[in-house]
């Protein structure tokens, strides 16, 4: 009885059939026929698939999987063009990304000038925070600030290419964690006591008039009252992730990273939000119905203050009703 060659097992077990073509000589050109799905008409029986289940694109999708983007780590011991290297950067090694810091990125205009497919660059908090206080010693003018177009992009899961002696003259690859499990620094947090399942946030606070400052803080802090600072200053606020092993290593934690904003960018006053509900006089017919909207201080309280805060809840949707209008 003949035996199957491992190639041959190889291509049929992970659905390569007519995928790949051996070439018999140089120079030799062929097209196989690509089938990269299984067959399946408009009107024919979802097929039973192969057994066992191939290593291919129709293997059951790994759902929890970290999705990591390599980024350019921009650290502070050389010029940029988001703002001046001070001496107290101490060569960048205070600001420069590591290992479970979260990242961030600045929503700018393409760069047209600069080839394209680089890499997206990536700054630390520190990094950030740095150049917000620098447009504020300088006096920028508004409309040149970068306040409002820093975004947390993710959470470092490693460096390629770390330079700690800065022998060379490109960056590190910073490779994001922008879903999934990975490991967070608590250092930057004002309390490093953080349990499961608390919720992990960044929000830009203004410190004072035209003063910004990005800073972590959890849920916890803001259900006990123990923020490091006033809800009012909030201005904007992400959520980074939620913690899953409180105790992964010495001031680490693992995190499941989902960066997501905890209220929606405001959309005018003649836009007010609104969804679509069935008209109760007339079937099939939809109507629009107004929805409440909540600033970030609101739609953080309404998240975590427990029963304890009865009185404010109940007033957060008062306000809230009443911005909707009659």
């Amino acid at each position: 009885m003949g035996r199957t060659p491992p190639v041959a097992m190889k291509r049929v077990h992970e659905g390569l059939n007519g995928y790949i073509k051996s070439l018999r000589g140089p120079g030799e050109i062929g097209v196989p026929n690509v089938q990269p799905r299984l067959p399946l008409g408009p009107d024919a029986p979802i097929p039973g698939g192969m057994r066992p289940i191939p290593a291919s694109s129709q293997a059951p999708k790994k759902t929890n999987a970290t999705i990591v983007y390599a980024r350019t780590a921009v650290n502070s011991n050389r010029d940029d063009e988001f703002g001046r290297v001070r001496p107290t950067d101490v060569s960048g090694v205070l600001m420069a990304i590591q290992e479970g810091d979260l990242v961030f990125t600045l929503r700018a205009a393409p760069a047209t000038r600069q080839p394209l497919g680089q890499n997206v660059k990536s700054f630390s908090l520190r990094r950030v925070n740095q150049i917000l206080r620098n447009e504020a010693e300088d006096n920028v003018e508004e409309a040149q600030r970068t306040h409002l177009k820093w975004c947390p992009d993710g959470v470092c899961h490693n460096l390629d290419g770390e330079d700690p002696y800065h022998e060379f003259k490109d960056f590190a690859l910073d490779n994001v964690a922008l879903h999934g499990f990975t490991r967070f620094s608590t250092l930057p947090l004002a309390s490093t006591k953080v349990r499961n399942t608390d919720r992990v946030l960044v929000g830009l606070i203004e410190l004072e008039p035209r003063r910004f400052e990005f800073r972590l803080f959890t849920s916890c802090q803001i259900t006990t009252g123990k923020l490091p600072f006033a809800m009012d200053r909030l201005r904007k606020a992400w959520t980074v992730g939620r913690v899953v092993d409180g105790k992964q290593s010495k001031n680490m934690v693992t995190i499941n990273v989902s960066i997501d904003p905890v209220a929606p960018e405001p959309t005018g006053p003649t836009e007010w939000p609104y969804m679509l509900v069935p008209d109760p006089s007339h079937a099939g017919k939809m109507i629009k119905e107004l929805v409440a909207v909540y600033t970030v201080q609101e739609q953080l309280e309404r998240m975590w203050l427990d029963g304890r805060n009865a009185p404010r809840l109940t007033q957060i949707e008062l306000d809230a009703n009443a911005r909707m209008g009659p």
